[in-house]
């Protein structure tokens, strides 16, 4: 996990100019290199038959721990307070102490409440595909991850391309 983190941060981190936005492409690329150690679990996971031994176990929870904490990483650097996509548990401490502080807006209010909701479908989900269709579990956080990745590289398409054109527009002006 925490190599995971260190190489999240890296990827993540801003050089220059670049990476500002509401969604830097870094965070893009961050999850989306990010799905090399789910493709490495998932493929692992499949060739075992979802029934690891203990050693191929091992492997898996580094595979898996890089990628978690790549994003990790990759979710912190938005700087969205409250919401860590591998820890339920800090974003619970949020809502609750929102309830006693009652600071946070009502918009803040029902984004965290929606991603805890999020995580619990999340886990609910993984938890059923263990107990009925345990081969296919990590499939779920593999697909999730991808659709994220993919939704925000098409989302941001058009941004990147935008600045881009006028980087060359101001360039020419300055000629």
């Amino acid at each position: 996990f925490s190599v995971g983190v260190y190489l999240g941060t890296w990827i993540v981190k801003p050089r220059g100019r670049g990476g500002l936005g509401v969604w830097p492409r870094r965070v893009t690329v961050t999850l989306g290199l990010s799905l090399l150690g789910h493709a490495g679990f998932l493929i692992l996971w499949l060739a075992v038959g979802g029934q690891p031994s203990t050693d191929v176990a091992h492997v898996l929870l580094g595979f898996w721990g890089v990628a978690m904490g790549m994003q990790s990483a990759a979710v912190r650097s938005l700087h969205v307070e409250g919401v860590f996509t591998t820890a339920a548990t800090a974003t619970f401490i949020f809502v609750m102490g929102d309830f006693v502080n009652w600071s946070e807006s009502a918009e803040e209010r029902r984004r965290l409440w929606g991603v805890l909701i999020s995580l619990f479908l999340g886990a609910l989900a993984g938890g059923l595909l263990l107990v009925h269709a345990q081969l296919y579990a990590p499939v779920v956080p593999f697909v999730a991850t991808v659709l994220v990745v993919a939704t925000a590289a098409i989302a941001f398409q058009n941004r990147d391309a935008t600045k881009n054109a006028a980087g060359q527009n101001s360039v020419r002006v300055k000629l």
